[in-house]
């Protein structure tokens, strides 16, 4: 049955197996196919038309492997290509976008760290436009492309991070932040380095378990979701550098 088939996920890297936990959480009797397209990683550093390029191609692959919907687990993508996704395939596509709307609700100043891409893309600044109207709430956008890279060799808590984390607070130094929005799924394992760079702990936002529950809710509803007693198994695919695939259950 065609519920009963994979949901697809994809990424530059591992930043996307952050939302991929929130849907196996809500979901654990779905399968999973996670895409992590390490071979044009980091996807912050392209260009609108490459990155557009890039998640077509990752769709199109989920797709033909049998999967009965898509989730962009990663925000740069969800701002350059969602929209065009959508026109273009037929199965359901969710995205993900930076939590700001549940952090402006807070109140305070409010930290949003980005990649570039992400940051220079008119849908994230209407997301941030639409909210900075808010009296009780202050946004500040702080591109922090490294730290993608240092998240992909697990040198988060390095020093080196540390100290580009701290060279790109610098503007900062006299804010103190109420709460600090990860607009880059990898930026959910680098908790620890905003914190050291901070000097203090904010409260994190991310846009994975909103991501999760809108694509359990719609899958629900359009009777896409699985009505098998599946083990909830993942298969990852992982494209490198040398341009071949590697497939592991896990």
């Amino acid at each position: 049955m065609f519920c009963n088939r994979a949901i697809g996920v994809f990424d530059s890297g591992i930043g996307g197996v952050s939302v991929l936990r929130e849907l196996q959480r809500l979901m654990p009797n779905e399968d999973y196919i996670y895409l992590a397209d390490e071979e044009h990683a980091p996807y912050g550093e392209k260009s609108a038309e490459e990155v557009l390029q890039y998640s077509t191609v990752n769709v199109k692959r989920l797709i033909d492997l049998g999967c009965k919907a898509i989730v962009i687990a990663c925000n740069t993508a969800t701002a350059v290509s969602a929209d065009h996704l959508r026109e273009t395939f037929s199965v359901p596509i969710f995205g993900i976008e930076p939590a700001v709307k549940p952090a402006v609700k807070n109140g305070g100043n409010i930290l949003v760290l980005t990649t570039e891409r992400t940051a220079a893309e008119e849908r994230f600044k209407r997301l941030v436009t639409r909210y900075r109207s808010e009296e009780k709430a202050r946004i500040y956008v702080a591109p922090a492309q490294k730290l993608v890279t240092f998240v992909e060799r697990g040198e988060c808590d390095s020093d080196e991070a540390a100290a580009y984390l701290a060279d790109v607070f610098k503007e900062y130094s006299e804010v103190r932040f109420t709460s600090c929005v990860l607009g880059c799924t990898h930026f959910s394992f680098a908790k620890n380095a905003v914190t050291n760079a901070l000097g203090y702990v904010p409260e994190f936002y991310d846009g994975s378990c909103g991501t999760a529950e809108h694509t359990r809710r719609f899958l629900e509803k359009n009777g896409l979701a699985s009505s098998s007693e599946n083990k909830g198994e993942v298969i990852y695919l992982v494209k490198n550098n040398n341009n071949r695939h590697i497939l592991n259950n896990k």
